[in-house]
């Protein structure tokens, strides 16, 4: 058995693909739909800085974003805007920033960026859920998302 926390150094950049999936009742255009969505994308993350006590700034940036919504097709507009996030070494946000002045994000906003290790040691195929209030363009309300993460393959370790 392992026990996972981020143990990066300053100057590593990860890259990675994000594939999310989305079926449910939204309500757009003052009226409910059903709607089928997934998202895919390209991340790259740079480690700005970690502090002695483990807390790491990270640059975030998403790349490549498209979206399939019910059938139909759109390739998201890429801004060149990142975002920046504290975070400590078991995944928790402390703080999210976006803009070029570095806004603070809306109050709640930071458990988007969140994925939360299980404490303690956990064996492969162990699974754990992080429950999520993501905002979506043009939306008043958050959108609840549960997030389940499988741990599957030790062998990076």
């Amino acid at each position: 058995s392992v026990k996972l926390e981020y143990n990066y150094n300053e100057g590593d950049v990860l890259s990675y693909k994000v594939n999310i999936n989305y079926f449910g009742q939204i309500a757009m255009r003052e009226k409910n739909e059903i709607i089928d969505t997934s998202i895919d994308a390209l991340v790259n993350e740079k480690i700005i800085n970690r502090t002695p006590d483990d807390i790491y700034d990270i640059e975030i940036q998403t790349k490549n974003m498209t979206m399939n919504m019910s059938g139909k097709i759109y390739t998201m507009v890429q801004t060149p805007t990142p975002v920046w996030i504290k975070m400590s070494k078991n995944g928790t946000v402390l703080e999210a920033k976006t803009g070029p002045a570095a806004v603070d994000n809306p109050s709640g906003q930071n458990a988007q960026y969140e994925m939360i290790l299980p404490s303690g040691k956990i064996e492969i195929g162990k699974k754990w859920q992080t429950d999520k209030k993501i905002m979506l363009p043009g939306q008043t309300e958050p959108l609840p998302l549960t997030v389940e993460y499988t741990f599957q393959d030790s062998s990076v370790f």
